[in-house]
């Protein structure tokens, strides 16, 4: 029997109608089509967890044999879709696993043999603009290229961007040109918090609305919230005119192109804007990146790391610092299926949406124009990972959360008030259903949690009625990262509130993904390998397991296991990257402004009568470094008599919070957890006798 090779043969990922399109296209009888990702050089995941192979047939039902190194297997395909799939016997059996053959063959046609097939450990890579975040653009990226030398068994896929209305079976052919292209930025529009003062907008580098583009701008006439301001912005009008950034004060609206000092989005317009210095300069253009193949670590590594360079830096960094610390030469896969912008729900499947309950079901914002192609529901989940769903793998990445803490105005007009329950929700929902779809059991979530998205100095106590902001996300991701039930251990959470700075993307990029990697490989070694202190690294900062209150005081218990080190306040210190040509240098230009003495220590209570509603106009008092005590062993006490006193209401706190601001000057650490902080938390005590 002859054979097609697959890397240069054709397929077809429709799912509906599929078997007439195949016909249309020639394929003739008994001819059997595979997925994309069925090709030389790709990694099946190896035990304990099971392996398929999928595809179509036409005819439909019709034989399917699978022979080769793999075992041999056999099945019928489906007499009305010609769809098939097949579990592969136990990976024990299974011959030559560092360069396995495998043969799928139809009735009757040709074979389609995908060669060089290791066995290993499979990671799926997925999320928005952070997680494209090419490695050109970490810290030091010339070193961290060069350490894939030592890892020759890595492999590395880059899924093409695609959106589809409905469940793709295979992945959607993409000129290479594409392959990262479009996707690479957030493409919302951004928001900065509410000014006070006029003073303050001028200080920051806005101009009034008059005076914006040279005073080109026209007047919206009285401004009476920041929900005037952003409608203004976001006008055709004045986009043209580059406005990127709009706050409100002193009754009416101030606009700015960009600012270092602001989150910095991709593509806009750059340069020194209100006597602030330009953002560093984006990397050179790269060449086309290869995607919907697998390429082995020599190709990655080829012309000065080419392609490695414009892999994303989190997927690489965290899968190379696992195999530095446990497995060694194991083969690792490495996918890559990300589109910057995105929101949530649009990886989320109608099945997921539907199935997740309140606040998500009946309540997904629709979204029009620009951000529909990455935000629409579903359609990241059908076009990205609906065609890997029979690819078994060890562990799942996910660094998104941006486009759902930044709730701007241009989805449809409309704020959408999303507290911590929806997305905690959401991200559960999508959790189990990935997990289900897959039937391979339980593999690990690794959730990277957000960094800060603006410069130190920002005013914590200044919100943006407009976007939920990070707070809400990170917490929203430490809620619903374990398991359905907290039955297993497999879920794990990477804190990098202290990891914020600049790259050439701005504050809403930070570049320091070197740390944020080792924390999230961390997680996963725990998770994933079930490895704990005793042969890793501690993978957690402090957790704390018990809250009490009694007159003037709110004691803190943390777990054991995460206090032994000692705890204690640390001042938060964050580099911005400068390319010097040389790879990435960073520069300690983020560091706190207030920091653990000078007001910025991160615990706050309130009084207020019942400050757990959504949409409640809380008043926060933030306790000073006095007024906290590192208790004996793993307890921290909060002293609130003289925040009592602030207070209307001189009675027992009613909630307290912990690192809930964007920009966090001062974290709780453990001696014994290598720099990684508590994650932020919040505690009402409804209910609770009050002293």
């Amino acid at each position: 029997q002859g054979f097609i090779s697959t890397r240069t043969m054709a397929r077809v990922s429709q799912s509906v109608g599929v078997l007439l399109v195949l016909g249309l296209l020639g394929w003739s009888n008994a001819d059997v089509v595979l997925p994309r990702w069925f090709s030389d050089n790709m990694v099946l995941q190896g035990a304990p967890a099971p392996a398929f192979l999928s595809g179509m047939t036409n005819p439909a039902g019709e034989k399917v044999s699978v022979t080769g190194d793999a075992g041999a297997i056999s099945t019928i395909s489906d007499a009305v879709t010609g769809q098939w799939k097949v579990t592969l016997p136990p990976a024990a059996g299974w011959r030559n696993q560092d360069n396995m053959t495998i043969r799928v063959q139809g009735g009757t046609g040709p074979a389609v043999v995908a060669t060089n097939v290791l066995v290993g450990d499979v990671f799926f890579c997925s999320g928005q603009s952070n997680m494209l975040f090419s490695l050109h653009q970490a810290l030091n990226y010339t070193d961290e290229a060069a350490t894939l030398t030592s890892f020759p068994n890595f492999r590395f896929f880059m899924t093409a961007r695609a959106n589809s209305s409905t469940p793709r079976w295979d992945l959607t052919p993409q000129p290479e040109s594409q392959c990262d292209a479009l996707g690479g930025v957030d493409s919302t529009v951004s928001t900065t918090p509410v000014a006070e003062a006029a003073a303050t907008c001028a200080a920051q580098g806005f101009l009034k609305d008059t005076d914006f583009h040279d005073g080109q701008g026209i007047g919206h006439g009285p401004a009476t919230t920041a929900t005037d301001c952003c409608s203004q912005c976001s006008n055709a009008t004045w986009t043209k005119l580059g406005c990127k950034f709009f706050t409100f004060g002193a009754g009416t609206c101030w606009f700015k192109a960009d600012s270092i000092g602001q989150r910095h989005l991709p593509g806009s317009t750059s340069g020194a804007v209100g006597g602030l210095p330009p953002p560093p300069p984006p990397p050179p253009p790269a060449a086309p990146k290869p995607c919907n193949r697998w390429l082995t670590a020599e190709e990655a590594s080829a012309n000065n790391a080419e392609f490695l360079l414009s892999f994303s830096a989190v997927c690489f960094m965290t899968v190379r610092t696992i195999a530095e610390l446990h497995t060694g030469d194991r083969p690792m896969a490495l996918i890559q299926s990300a589109w910057g912008g995105s929101r949530i729900e649009a990886w989320m499947s109608e099945e997921a949406i539907a199935n997740a309950g309140a606040p998500v079901t009946g309540n997904v914002p629709s979204v029009a124009g620009k951000n529909a192609p990455s935000s629409s529901a579903s359609a990241l989940f059908n076009g990205m990972v609906s065609p890997w769903t029979n690819f078994s793998i060890k562990a799942a990445m996910w660094y998104q959360g941006e486009a759902n803490a930044d709730q701007s105005c241009q989805d449809n007009g409309t704020s959408h008030s999303q507290p911590v329950e929806y997305y905690a929700t959401a991200y559960s929902a999508m959790i189990n259903d990935w997990r289900q779809t897959k039937g391979a059991g339980d593999f690990a979530i690794g959730t990277m949690q957000l960094p800060p998205s603006v410069k130190t100095g920002t005013d914590p106590a200044i919100s943006n009625p407009l976007w939920a902001g990070r707070p809400d996300i990170r917490a929203a991701q430490a809620t619903s990262a374990a398991h359905a039930g907290n039955t297993t251990d497999v879920s794990g959470v990477a804190v990098t509130i202290d990891c914020g700075g600049s790259s050439n993307w701005g504050f809403d990029h930070p570049p320091n993904k070197n740390e944020m990697s080792r924390r999230l490989a961390l997680q996963l070694l725990h998770t994933a390998y079930d490895l704990n202190e005793s042969t890793i690294p501690l993978w957690t900062g402090p957790v704390v397991e018990g809250i009490s209150q009694s007159v003037g005081t709110i004691t803190l218990t943390f777990t054991v296991q995460t206090s032994v080190g000692g705890l204690s306040l640390r001042d938060v210190t964050a580099p911005t990257s400068v390319d010097d040509g040389r790879g990435g240098v960073g520069v300690m230009g983020n560091n706190c402004t207030l920091c653990c003495d000078g007001g910025g220590a991160p615990f706050e209570v309130t009084f207020d009568a019942d400050p757990s509603g959504v949409g409640k106009n809380v008043s926060w008092i933030r306790l000073t470094r006095s007024d906290i005590t590192i208790g004996p062993a793993n307890t921290v006490v909060l002293h609130t008599a003289t925040a009592a006193q602030a207070s209307t209401d001189a009675q027992a706190a009613t909630g307290l919070r912990y690192a809930w601001t964007d920009f966090v000057d001062c974290v709780l650490d453990n001696g014994n957890s290598g720099g990684i902080p508590a994650g932020p938390f919040r505690h009402f005590f409804l209910g609770e006798k009050r002293a």
